[in-house]
């Protein structure tokens, strides 16, 4: 009854061939592309062994949610932006309902320095909470993920700078929650990748970090900030660590 066919290079994803269907699942969500008979006869035929939720196609114009998620059909592909109950969820934690919003994510002075102060126990506990929903709501922010990142490095031992930089970060966010993902082809099949590093920036570790944005037919569909896991020697030794992640 089923053809599903699971990808050698993402075990969550599944395709089946003769309906051009395709399915991916995280837990227990999941969502099914393709033309809507062939999505169809793949719900039945996962009906028989699981009881299912179906949300129903998406539509032009219409709003979807799925793993915190805001997904609508638009005429030139899709769009994406984060849930607006988890930036409620995020202010609250961090009780900035009412702060003013940021123009910038983070600036370069706040780079995390030695001798910083530790908090105490519910001090990190709280920190750690608002952390973790920024991650979250970060995944396909590219414009916020540097900060993003420099802040999830405080998380096993946060300091008082580190909730300086991570409530800049939060003000940001309010004021830019309404920005979206756009997925809109602009050109034939191409893949291009954006490449970019700096050298040793971290003064304590003295790692570099690697920022990368990954465009499939001039839509962006992935980008990240990560700390290099070696230390770079020079400024074109970070770029080649970059280039090869």
């Amino acid at each position: 009854m089923m053809a599903m066919v699971r990808l050698r290079s993402e075990p969550a994803a599944y395709y089946d061939k003769k309906e051009d269907v395709r399915m991916s699942k995280h837990v227990d969500d999941g969502i099914v592309v393709g033309k809507q008979r062939g999505c169809e006869k793949i719900l039945e035929g996962l009906k028989v062994f699981f009881l299912l939720k179906v949300n129903g196609p998406l539509r032009l114009g219409v709003e979807n949610c799925h793993l915190g998620r805001c997904i609508t059909k638009i005429p030139t592909g899709w769009r994406l932006r984060c849930m607006d109950k988890l930036f409620d969820s995020l202010f609250e934690c961090m009780d900035m309902k009412t702060a003013n919003p940021a123009p910038t994510p983070g600036v370069k002075a706040e780079a995390k320095e030695k001798d910083e102060e530790v908090l105490e126990v519910e001090g990190a506990k709280s920190f750690r909470t608002g952390n973790g929903k920024q991650l979250f709501i970060n995944l396909e922010r590219a414009d916020a993920q540097f900060s993003s990142k420099e802040c999830a490095r405080g998380m096993c031992k946060p300091t008082t700078q580190d909730v300086v930089r991570l409530k800049r970060l939060v003000r940001y966010l309010k004021g830019t929650r309404d920005f979206c993902l756009h997925l809109e082809p602009t050109e034939p099949w191409s893949l291009r990748t954006f490449v970019d590093s700096d050298w040793g920036a971290d003064k304590i570790g003295r790692k570099s970090t690697t920022c990368a944005m990954i465009f499939v037919c001039g839509a962006l569909v992935h980008s990240f900030a990560r700390s290099q896991p070696t230390v770079a020697l020079s400024a074109p030794e970070a770029e080649l660590n970059g280039i090869g992640s």
